[in-house]
């Protein structure tokens, strides 16, 4: 039961808790939340900061890996804005959060997660590097 700011801590570190309590032998990760560097997320920037640290002590107290996103999107950068953002100049449009979830997919790869094999194929014969055909960026596994 959510009792506002002062709840808050708790309620991360119990759902950590029951959620490795329940899944005792998952590789459980977390991703931080993320907030636009905007003028009008920096008001939330703080916040979000804080509920990240709690997220990342709360994680590691179980054995979690934690990625923080906020690393992990790569910016747009000016020339990304006109293919990145939906109309109303804020929110990524498709394009926009398929680049979001490309990034925070290579930052799960690179932090242990398992990769689908119906997508992933090897870039040569027992090389030990993998691709997604999708985006052709090469992951290595060493």
């Amino acid at each position: 039961v959510y009792s506002g700011r002062e709840g808050v801590p708790d309620a991360i570190n119990n759902f950590y808790s029951d959620l490795r309590a329940s899944l005792p032998d998952t590789q459980i990760f977390t991703i931080s939340p993320w907030i636009w560097d905007t003028t009008t997320d920096r008001a939330y920037t703080d916040a979000v900061g804080r509920v990240a640290v709690l997220m990342r002590e709360a994680s590691d107290q179980i054995g979690g890996t934690f990625i923080d996103s906020q690393s992990a999107v790569q910016p747009f950068t000016d020339a990304d804005l006109s293919t990145l953002l939906s109309d109303d100049g804020f929110h990524p449009n498709d394009a926009g959060y398929q680049r979001m979830a490309d990034d925070l997919a290579r930052s799960l790869v690179a932090s242990g997660a398992p990769r689908g094999p119906e997508r992933w194929k090897q870039t040569s014969f027992n090389s030990g590097d993998w691709f997604d055909p999708s985006d052709a960026v090469i992951y290595p596994t060493g």
